[in-house]
């Protein structure tokens, strides 16, 4: 099959949905000032979308200021979703909500859950822990184990051994505190103020799909970045709790494990999965896990990234289809609606991992519609933001439109697609396709 054999099969797809070129949503597809917003600003993360797209997708559905607002996000990330359904309980723009996140990364999942957790019951104390774990790293009784095994932080290029040594002693003094019995929420805070300051007193750098040597003119000692964030934390607390219910949980967006029966149904389910454009997560933020113990060793760093979404054909997995997940007329069904894109793939070197990250990708974002679906009160939307990417060289490239195969799964899954609004067209090199976008795809149950 030719590149405009694929196109002519995305045309297929789109009759089943009302495409609409939105560029109201460019800006709020990316994190779009959530760094200079309280609480949002406790750590970057770059694949975020904006703290404002929660009340724009509000406003497109119809959604009343007088109703609960019972939120959803499978992939929670950094916490925008709850952070956002917060400020819209604070700013009164909704009367009351309850938020929930799933996120498999086990550093994510802290920083997410840490911030609605300090929404809910905002910590009295947190600067005099600060004060003593710095007393504790300047001590001169203070021990300094050896860094995790993870290679990246043995190489003197990316990370001074001063700095090294200080990180250790913040992670030992945050878990001798813990010991002490000092609050859980303020050690999950100190432990945010952690993570978030590796990058910062290294040479490193996220860059798209990995982690980039830059030489840093100026860098934080490790000790400084700590206390900096600690105090940007401690500034953005409420004086008072916001009435807003719900946790982020670690575990799985496609099964959306822990949130069994007794959670009540949700009139929004909100997310951005990952995009199947290479980027293998677990790696672009190893340096938080690793530093924080959430990953300890090789194996368990392999495995990690052998969990996550089937996005990125950086580690040779598995040929997921057909899964015993779904029945046989479901992986029929899947089979038949990625056939047109394996036959674009080139035959070089990447393409059995390709072929295994398309097959897989179809099934986790099935997966995640039709989990989504069963947690979805009637009346209620699922929306998803996605970019779609390019992939191969030369002659031998082509666009994976995730925005059309998600509809396509979706519809599959019982739900109507009720429009597909094209937040921002992109640019590559050497490409030209109409489907080279992102987009925010607005679904409903088919029968309503």
């Amino acid at each position: 099959m030719s590149t405009d054999q694929l196109d002519r099969f995305y045309r297929v797809l789109e009759k089943n949905c009302s495409v609409i070129d939105s560029p109201e949503y460019a800006l709020l597809v990316v994190p779009n000032g959530n760094q200079a917003l309280p609480v949002h600003r406790w750590f970057h993360l770059k694949e975020s979308y904006s703290s404002r797209l929660l009340a724009r997708v509000l406003k497109d559905v119809n959604f009343g200021s007088n109703r609960e607002l019972r939120v959803l996000d499978p992939y929670a990330g950094a916490g925008t979703t709850c952070v956002a359904a917060a400020d819209l309980v604070a700013d009164r723009e909704v009367s009351r909500s309850t938020a929930y996140g799933v996120e498999a990364n086990g550093f994510l999942q802290l920083v997410a859950s840490s911030k609605l957790r300090a929404l809910q019951d905002p910590p009295a104390s947190l600067p005099a822990l600060v004060k003593k774990i710095r007393r504790a790293v300047l001590s001169r009784r203070a021990t300094t184990p050896e860094p995790p095994t993870l290679s990246t932080f043995h190489v003197d290029a990316y990370f001074e051994r001063a700095e090294i040594e200080q990180l250790m002693r913040l992670k030992v003094a945050i878990d001798s505190a813990e010991a002490a019995g000092a609050d859980e929420l303020e050690i999950a805070l100190a432990r945010v103020s952690l993570g978030a300051s590796v990058e910062s007193v290294s040479n490193l750098r996220r860059d798209g799909r990995t982690l980039r040597y830059v030489e840093k003119p100026f860098r934080q000692t490790a000790l400084q970045a700590f206390e900096r964030l600690a105090g940007v934390i401690s500034e953005d607390l409420p004086q008072r709790r916001v009435p807003i219910s719900g946790r982020v949980i670690r575990g799985d967006g496609r099964r959306m494990s822990g949130l069994d029966r007794r959670i009540q149904p949700f009139n929004l389910v909100i997310f951005s999965p990952p995009y199947p454009n290479n980027i293998d997560y677990t790696e672009v933020y190893k340096l938080e896990n690793w530093l924080l113990g959430f990953i300890t060793n090789t194996e368990e760093f392999v495995q990690q990234r052998l969990r996550t979404v089937y996005s990125h054909p950086s580690v040779l997995r598995p040929d997921p289809l057909p899964t015993p997940l779904l029945d046989k007329a479901a992986n029929a069904q899947l089979e038949a609606l990625v056939e047109p894109l394996l036959a674009v793939v080139p035959l070089d070197r990447y393409a059995e991992g390709r072929r295994r990250m398309l097959r897989g990708y179809v099934v986790d974002m099935y997966l995640t519609i039709v989990s989504a679906r069963q947690r979805l009160a009637a009346g209620g939307a699922v929306v998803y933001v996605v970019g779609n990417s390019v992939h191969g060289h030369g002659s031998g490239q082509f666009v994976i439109a995730a925005d059309l195969l998600i509809a396509g799964l979706a519809k599959a899954a019982g739900l109507r697609v009720e429009r597909l609004c094209v937040a921002r067209h992109l640019r590559r090199r050497f490409v030209s396709s109409p489907y080279l976008r992102e987009s925010v795809v607005f679904l409903r149950h088919a029968d309503s």
